[in-house]
Parts: structure tokens; sequence; C-alpha cells
């Protein structure tokens, strides 16, 4: 069964934006993330927290968006932190390497 993705933003300090995510991570939601992701990095935050711990499945989509995330993260001395919980979306996460 589908879980349609939510998406929440918090940002606990200046330096600081996280995105709060539960549901299915996959092309139809991916835009969704990739608006959130967007706007955050235009806070210019030194750090973004993508909270996946309740996403319960991702697709080849998703992983471009984290990555693309992290790259410009990376290009602009900033940092992306990836949580995920446990299970399948845990280990692909870890597999590409975007784990913390």
């Amino acid at each position: 069964m589908l879980k349609p993705l939510h998406v929440t933003v918090r940002t606990p300090n200046e330096d600081e934006v996280v995105l709060v995510a539960s549901g299915d991570f996959d092309i139809r939601s991916a835009d969704e993330i990739a608006v959130a992701v967007s706007e955050a990095e235009a806070a210019g935050p030194r750090r973004l927290v993508l909270d996946l711990s309740d996403v319960t499945f991702m697709d080849s989509v998703a992983l471009a968006v984290l990555i693309g995330a992290r790259e410009r993260a990376r290009q602009r001395g900033a940092a992306v932190l990836v949580r995920a919980g446990q299970g399948p979306v845990r280990e692909l996460l870890r597999i590409v390497g975007l784990t913390d």
C-alpha cells in the first residue's frame, strides 16, 4: 500500500534546517522534497538535516535528490546529515554512503 509523503521543516537555529519526512519517498513525491530542500538551501544554513527515520520506501529518484543536496552543500561549504530509521531504507542509504 502506498504511503503519501509528508514533510515538515524545523529551524532550530540560524545555522541548521531540519526536514522531517515520513511515508514513501519516490518518483511521485521527489518534487515535494526537492522543493523543500531548495527552500532550506536558500536560507543558507551551515547544516541541513534530512530526517528520514519514518520514510518507508525510497527509489533511485529519491537517492538522486539526496545526492544532489549533499553535493550542493559541499560546494557551499555546508553539511548534509541524513538520518534513517531501520530496515531497507537505512540499508539503501548505507550502501550509497548517505547515512551518518
